[in-house]
């Protein structure tokens, strides 16, 4: 259940990988782009357990531009898409490794699916 060594979700580190532009058009408009790409943190066998917490998107698409109103204020407006992601794992009571327990008889199957959409609008007045 979880980690090896006990209790968790049997998250690992995971490497992410991200690109960005930022482009000042004028003195007035910024606009920004990224992409981001990471796995998902935890194995097929502890899909169950990121039903909590299913930390499992890998791809993110952002963009965004602010405005600025005159020196000392601006306007951001920004949104986010993460790409749609599933995980399943099916078990069939099979014996653990780790503990040696025989769960024979008992078996589930779980699937997983996430996507994300956000948008992000704010007024920034600077002193």
């Amino acid at each position: 259940m979880g980690t090896d060594d006990g209790y968790g979700f049997g998250w690992d580190d995971v490497t992410v990988y991200k690109i960005g532009v930022n482009y000042a058009y004028n003195n007035q408009w910024t606009f920004r782009a990224g992409y981001n790409y990471a796995e998902s943190p935890y194995d097929d066998d502890q899909t169950l357990f990121n039903v909590l917490a299913p930390g499992l998107v890998e791809q993110h698409d952002t963009a965004g531009c602010t405005y600025c109103t005159n020196p000392n204020t601006e306007i951001t407006v920004a949104c986010m898409r993460a790409v749609r992601n599933e995980q399943s794992y099916e078990y069939n009571g099979s014996v653990s490794a780790a503990s040696g327990a025989d769960y024979t008889g008992f078996g589930f199957s779980v699937d997983n699916a996430m996507t994300q959409h956000a948008i992000e609008a704010s007024y920034a007045w600077k002193f």
